[in-house]
């Protein structure tokens, strides 16, 4: 696995912000408590996640020996004001996204995701 700094495909596919559309653990109307649930990822190998009551940093590595885009990574932050880490992954396929939270010692959750508005992100990617 390599840090996701290059600037090859892979990690071009990652970067952005993705709207988590849902999980097996959280219901639909509470994905949002506290603002839009989302799943971000930069050129430098980190990110963050918000999602529910959950708000946390992440650090991520391209795994180049799966099948599909693939990003491992830890994370850790707070879910209702107590402090909260864990780890998962995430894989591509088109303009979706799923991928798996582990809550240390804690629960698991399945999620799904899709990329920000396409013609939002090609300006962003124009612009730096």
């Amino acid at each position: 696995m390599e840090r996701g700094i290059d600037e090859g495909p892979t990690v071009r596919g990652f970067v952005g912000r993705w709207t988590i559309t849902g999980t097996d653990l959280w219901m639909d109307e509470d994905l949002a408590l506290l603002g839009r649930p989302e799943i971000a990822f930069d050129r430098q190998g980190v990110g963050s996640i918000q999602v529910g009551a959950l708000q946390a940093g992440l650090d991520y590595r391209l795994d180049k020996s799966a099948r599909l885009p693939r990003a491992n990574f830890s994370w850790s932050g707070f879910d209702d004001m107590d402090p909260v880490s864990g780890r998962g992954w995430a894989e591509i396929e088109g303009a979706s996204m799923r991928g798996k939270l582990f809550i240390h010692m804690g629960d698991e959750t399945e999620f799904t995701a899709v990329i920000e508005d396409i013609e939002k992100r090609s300006v962003r990617d124009r612009n730096g």
